[in-house]
């Protein structure tokens, strides 16, 4: 009776350890069925694929940051070492030395009604030219004087005159001053080519510089530009004894080198010559176009 009782004692010891065993081979609140085994590697799976996604869009990330922080490849841009030069407006350049207005009836009853103007250079960049304004004012100084004694005088004006026209452009200033005299119209001519750089005065072959001639070709272009004027101003004469004469003076290599070279208000390089006639004053000035 007592064996009996023992021996059940160890069958049912048995079977405990048995189901012990069992339930520690499954996960815990698992459901034992045909699914469950590819639940769990489905969810194996996402899990992975999650964390590989994650970890390519941080290296993406990483290596755009990296690129747009980088500095560019492409050699730097050579900047020029020329000077740029902007030339001024003629509004800047010039201003007005002096200006005067002689507006009477002399005693014979002549009226006048004259205007005298002179040009001056403003500073430019920290170049000024006083000495060429004084030249400019020096070189009519004796006919301003001498109108402003006629009009004190009440007599008659002799000069009834003075204006100029210019031209900036190609690294220069170019002044005309011209003065008109009572007999006739007859005109003077003053020319000054100025260096905007310097403040200097510049001679024809500086000018000729300028415009990318040479010193023959300007002589040239003053010889040729001569002839045709005066052939055609004094065509009536042609057939007189001395017009072959006075067109050989004119075209002296002495008489062409006394030419003053200037740009006019158009932008067109002129001359002022002298030309020989028979007629009145027998020799003028006149202002010719260079093409």
């Amino acid at each position: 009776m007592i064996m009996r009782k023992f021996m059940v004692l160890l069958l049912f010891g048995a079977i405990l350890v048995t189901l012990t065993a069992c339930d520690n081979n499954l996960p815990e609140n698992a459901v034992v069925d045909d699914s469950t085994e590819i639940q769990t590697t489905e969810k194996m799976v996402e899990i992975s694929t999650d964390f590989s996604a994650t970890e390519v869009q941080t290296e993406i990330i990483t290596e755009t940051t990296e690129l747009s922080t980088e500095p560019p490849t492409q050699p730097p841009t050579e900047l020029s070492t020329e000077p740029i030069s902007v030339l001024p407006t003629k509004e800047e350049v010039f201003s007005t030395a002096i200006e005067k207005h002689y507006d009477y009836v002399d005693r014979v009853g002549n009226t006048y009604n004259s205007v005298i103007r002179i040009p001056k250079i403003n500073s430019i960049d920290g170049v000024d030219f006083e000495d060429v304004n004084a030249q400019i004012v020096s070189d009519s100084m004796d006919r301003i004087s001498a109108s402003d004694e006629e009009m004190e005088k009440q007599v008659s004006l002799t000069t009834v005159g003075i204006d100029y026209q210019s031209y900036v452009g190609h690294d220069m200033i170019s002044i005309l001053v011209t003065h008109t005299s009572s007999f006739g119209g007859l005109q003077d001519f003053f020319v000054y080519n100025v260096d905007i750089h310097t403040g200097n005065l510049m001679d024809n072959d500086e000018v000729a510089e300028k415009w990318g001639l040479s010193a023959e070709e300007l002589h040239e272009k003053i010889k040729n530009a001569l002839e045709n004027d005066y052939r055609q101003r004094y065509s009536a004469n042609i057939e007189t004894a001395d017009y072959e004469r006075l067109l050989a003076q004119t075209l002296d290599e002495e008489n062409i080198g006394q030419s003053k070279v200037f740009v006019d208000e158009n932008g067109q390089l002129e001359a002022v010559c002298v030309e020989y006639s028979l007629a009145g004053a027998e020799r003028y000035s006149q202002t010719i176009i260079l093409e």
